[in-house]
């Protein structure tokens, strides 16, 4: 048996779901339509975690080894035949699994940020608005990249910190001094959207 939702829980939930994003311009998408959330404490540090994860460095002997190649060189010219000449096999097999790593933790880093990104959205079957997110819907997801990268832009965007309003200064009065004032209200920006990518 679900818990029942508390009056408080219910006013509390509004002040975290963020604008509504659709899909319209995305072919099959039409009338399909989500809302961001503020991650709660726990899913932002399970994202976080992943985060870490992304951070690992290359072994220091091996990291030696390639600095020559990139010395004065454009990286995107440097092939898998360069890496070969620098490195030994049992070198060459620890880079590809740290690449197989990162690649692994940058998906798994998707997945959470529409699992707790995710507020509101009306992918169901009837197209009635649900707060539900489950790994089936994620995972449906997942097969279409633009409606992906917009979901995620707008989740991060709708996560991140915002900048404190700039004070602004009146003109100086016939005194001397002037009066400072806080800007009523944040200008607010809609993330450009990309072109469509399924």
């Amino acid at each position: 048996m679900a818990r029942k939702i508390q009056p408080w829980e219910a006013a509390a939930r509004r002040s975290i779901l963020g604008e509504r994003c659709e899909f319209d311009d995305f072919d099959g998408f039409e009338g399909l339509w989500f809302r961001p959330r503020k991650y709660s404490v726990p899913g932002e540090e399970e994202i976080n975690s992943v985060g870490i994860q992304l951070s690992t460095d290359l072994p220091k002997p091996i990291f030696k080894k390639l600095v020559p190649l990139y010395e004065g060189k454009d990286a995107t010219k440097i092939t898998p035949a360069d890496f070969m000449k620098v490195l030994d096999e049992d070198e060459m097999a620890e880079v590809m699994q740290l690449f197989i790593k990162q690649q692994n933790a940058n998906s798994e880093a998707v997945r959470l940020v529409l699992y707790h990104g995710i507020g509101e959205h009306n992918f169901t079957e009837d197209q009635t608005a649900s707060s539900e997110v489950s790994s089936d819907l994620v995972e449906a997801l997942l097969e279409y990249q633009g409606v992906t990268a917009r979901m995620v832009r707008v989740i991060r965007t709708h996560n991140r910190p915002l900048a404190e309003p700039t004070p602004e200064t009146s003109p100086t009065s016939p005194s001397g001094s002037t009066e400072k004032q806080t800007s009523a209200s944040i200008a607010k920006t809609t993330p450009t959207e990309e072109t469509q990518g399924s």
